[in-house]
């Protein structure tokens, strides 16, 4: 049962909405590092509105010419969108890492941001 409801849940168009497995004490400069992750969840909050962030979750699980569509409107409109260090290539290849399996890092920080404490960001 838990698997069905991963793969429903958590596997899109282009492939697997986690990036996983982050690592701890690697080298920062790993896509795997999880600071870099937990990087991304502070700013997008201040960079985009809620309704975007959700959509952005929906919107990865469809295929490229929606994402696109996505980050083009998201241009249109002036809004930023966060950068996640060291997955500068996510960006170029409409939020996914094609490199072994396809996969993206942002359903992972969307997730993140609701059980992130700002606190932690702050140390």
């Amino acid at each position: 049962m838990a698997k069905q409801i991963r793969e429903h849940e958590y596997t899109g168009a282009r492939g697997n909405l986690h990036f996983e497995p982050y690592q701890v004490g690697t080298d920062k400069k790993s896509r795997y590092y999880i600071e870099n992750l937990i990087s991304c969840t502070t700013p997008f909050p201040s960079v985009m509105p809620d309704g975007k962030i959700k959509e952005l979750r929906f919107v990865l699980q469809r295929g490229k010419s929606n994402i696109d569509k996505f980050l083009q409107q998201l241009k249109t409109q002036n809004q930023n969108f966060p950068l996640i260090p060291n997955w500068e290539s996510c960006i170029t290849n409409s939020l996914w890492n094609v490199e072994k399996s396809p996969r993206t890092p942002y359903v992972d920080a969307i997730e993140l941001i609701d059980f992130y404490l700002s606190e932690v960001a702050d140390k």
